[in-house]
């Protein structure tokens, strides 16, 4: 919960600091460079410019001085032939309102997609923290299993080292190299697992590095603020709920 926490507020740009910065985490200005550069990020930021392009389109309008203008020829019975021409000038304007209305749309129109940016900066974050604590997690599995491993191998031929001094029966010797069977199946299913994990994260995430050796997992502890305070802050901090209402506005 705390993981998730600092790497969702990371991503705000109203929240520079983090609030729960901690060792098993990767740093707070690796993950604000990542959350800028991540494609549904960078989408949402051109759409923010297309909504700045429409808003200055509304409060202009089509309301411009349009000049237009023709030209033809007349031929008139025993008189000839004679040259026509015209043009014309117009303005249009908007009603008493309309031109404030229009400025409002735009401002709106900004507004709604400014908090899409921000929720799609909120949704990366929240998958960059499930592939990073993913990752711990098959890193900690597979070293759990190649210590399990070792263990067994070594009781397995300790278990040999009996039967060939005839302190151990045959079935006991079968029974430690179907445990170290397994366990080594086990852990080539946890490599795997880590594999995937690593590249997945560096498919999505390829600007974070990833140390040497995974941190250990901090012990998951109560936020200090109270679930119960986290849960206003999802509804007072909500970019999508701010996005409909700018929408519906």
């Amino acid at each position: 919960m705390k993981h998730l926490l600092w790497l969702a507020l990371a991503a705000s740009a109203s929240h520079a600091e983090p609030r729960d910065a901690r060792r098993s985490l990767p740093p707070p200005e690796t993950v604000r460079d990542a959350l800028d550069n991540h494609p549904t990020v960078l989408a949402a930021g051109h759409r923010v410019g297309v909504a700045r392009a429409q808003a200055g389109a509304l409060a202009k309008g089509s309301h411009e001085i349009v000049l237009t203008g023709s030209a033809l020829r007349r031929s008139v019975d025993r008189e000839g032939d004679y040259a026509e021409f015209d043009a014309t000038l117009t303005r249009a304007v908007r009603l008493p309102g309309k031109a404030a209305l229009d400025r409002r749309t735009g401002e709106a129109g900004v507004a709604a997609a400014q908090n899409r940016m921000a929720d799609a900066r909120h949704q990366a974050a929240l998958e960059l923290a499930r592939l990073w604590l993913d990752w711990i997690g098959a890193t900690a599995l597979a070293d759990s299993d190649m210590r399990n491993l070792a263990s067994l191998e070594r009781e397995a031929a300790a278990i040999e080292r009996r039967a060939q001094l005839r302190d151990a029966a045959a079935l006991d010797v079968d029974q430690a190299r179907a445990a170290v069977a397994r366990a080594r199946g086990q852990l080539a299913e946890s490599k795997a697992t880590l594999a995937e994990a690593e590249a997945t994260l560096h498919a999505n995430f390829p600007t974070i590095p990833l140390p040497q050796a995974a941190p250990a997992p901090d012990e998951p502890v109560e936020p200090a603020e109270g679930f119960a305070a986290l849960g206003r802050l999802v509804i007072e901090r909500s970019h999508e709920i701010e996005a409909a209402q700018a929408e519906a506005d």
